[in-house]
C-alpha cells in the first residue's frame, strides 16, 4: 500500500464534501432571465452550445475589421487561430501578416485549444450571465458603466482533474514533495473559473482591442441601449501567456440584478444543511463552478499530469 494513501483518503473525504456543496441563486430558478439578453431557462445541450460556438465572430488578424458575409474569413491553415480576410481585394492580409504570426504560430495551437473552451462558456447565457454580474462587481459598472471606453475583465480559468480521486492523487504529491511528471499518463480534466479581475491597462494590443471593442459598442448603439456598458472579457490560463479576449455587452438586466444584490443560498448536502452568501464577486464564481462542470461533462478534455495543461 502507498505511504501517501491516508494523505490520499483525507483529500478524497475532503473533496467529496466540497462536491455536494451547491449553490442556488433565486434569479436563476425565477423568470426574470427568461427570454432576457439571450439567456434561456433552461441550460442549453450540448448540441446548442457547440452551434452557438461557431457563432462567435471572429477578426482579421492584419487589417482588424470583423467578419461579415460579406468579408468573411478563414483560418490560418497551421495553428487554425488567426483568421485573414480570404476574398481580394484584402487576400494578402495573411501574406503581410506571416513575418509577425510566424514566431506565434506554434503558440497559437495552444490558444485555438483555449479558444474552443471559451467559446463554450460564452454560448452558455447562464455561465456568462454570472460572469457578467461578477464583472460589475469587480469594476464597480454600476455606478461607472462603460460607454466611453470598453471595460477590462480577466476571468482567470484553469484545467484541471475532473475525477476527484486524480485530484486528491495530483494535491498528495505535490504536497509530500513526490513527482508529479509523466507526460505519457493522461487524465480527464475540467475547465474551472478561479476569480474575474480588473485586466492592466498596456498589456493588449490596443488597436486589436478597440477594433474588438467598437464593432460591439455600434451594435449596442444601434440597437438603443446606448447607455450599457461595452467591454471586454480576457480569458487567461495561469500564466496568462495564452489567454482569448472576447467582446461583450452587458446589458441593464444584469446591472439590475447586482444592485438587489439578493443572495444565493449555499446548500450543503452532506450535512443537511443551507446558509445564505452575500451576492459578490466570489459567489459568482462559485455558481458559475458548480453549473459549469454539468456544461463541460458533455465534452472530453484531456489535461497532462506533468503540468496541468491542455494536451497536445
Amino acid at each position: 500500500m502507498s505511504t501517501h494513501q491516508p494523505e490520499l483518503n483525507d483529500w478524497k473525504r475532503k473533496l467529496e464534501i466540497a462536491a455536494t456543496t451547491k449553490m442556488i441563486h433565486p434569479r436563476w430558478i425565477g423568470s426574470e432571465f427568461t427570454g432576457l439578453a439571450g439567456m434561456p431557462m433552461d441550460l442549453e445541450s450540448a448540441t446548442d452550445i457547440k452551434r452557438k460556438r461557431k457563432e462567435v465572430y471572429r477578426i482579421c488578424s492584419a487589417c482588424h475589421v470583423a467578419e461579415s458575409k460579406e468579408r468573411p474569413v478563414k483560418m490560418c491553415g497551421k495553428c487554425q487561430r488567426a483568421c485573414y480576410c480570404s476574398k481580394e481585394p484584402s487576400v494578402q492580409c495573411q501574406i503581410r501578416d506571416w513575418p509577425k504570426h510566424k514566431e506565434h504560430c506554434h503558440a497559437a495551437r495552444r490558444q485555438k485549444r483555449l479558444e474552443i473552451l471559451v467559446n463554450t462558456i460564452v454560448a452558455n447565457g447562464h455561465l456568462m450571465g454570472y460572469l457578467k454580474i461578477a464583472t460589475i462587481l469587480c469594476l464597480g459598472l454600476i455606478d461607472s458603466p462603460a460607454i466611453e471606453r470598453p471595460f477590462r475583465a480577466l476571468v482567470h480559468i484553469g484545467i484541471e482533474p475532473a475525477d476527484i480521486i486524480d485530484f486528491a492523487r495530483l494535491i498528495g504529491k505535490a504536497g509530500s514533495g513526490g513527482a508529479t511528471t509523466g507526460a505519457a499518463e493522461k487524465m480527464k480534466g475540467m475547465v474551472q473559473v478561479n476569480d474575474v479581475t480588473p485586466f492592466p491597462d498596456g498589456v493588449l494590443d490596443e488597436e486589436a482591442l478597440l477594433a474588438h471593442w467598437k464593432s460591439k459598442r455600434a451594435d449596442a448603439d444601434a440597437a438603443g441601449l446606448t447607455s450599457d456598458s461595452v467591454g471586454v472579457m480576457i480569458f487567461g490560463l495561469g500564466d496568462l501567456i495564452t489567454f482569448v479576449t472576447i467582446p461583450v455587452h452587458i446589458t441593464s438586466i444584469f446591472v439590475d440584478v447586482a444592485k438587489k444584490a439578493q443572495p444565493f443560498e449555499q446548500v450543503i448536502m452532506a450535512k443537511y444543511a443551507s446558509r445564505q452568501q452575500t451576492m459578490d464577486v466570489a459567489t459568482c464564481i462559485e455558481f458559475v463552478i458548480h453549473d459549469g462542470n454539468r456544461i463541460f461533462d458533455s465534452f472530453d478534455l484531456q489535461i497532462y499530469k506533468h503540468n496541468n495543461s491542455m494536451g497536445h
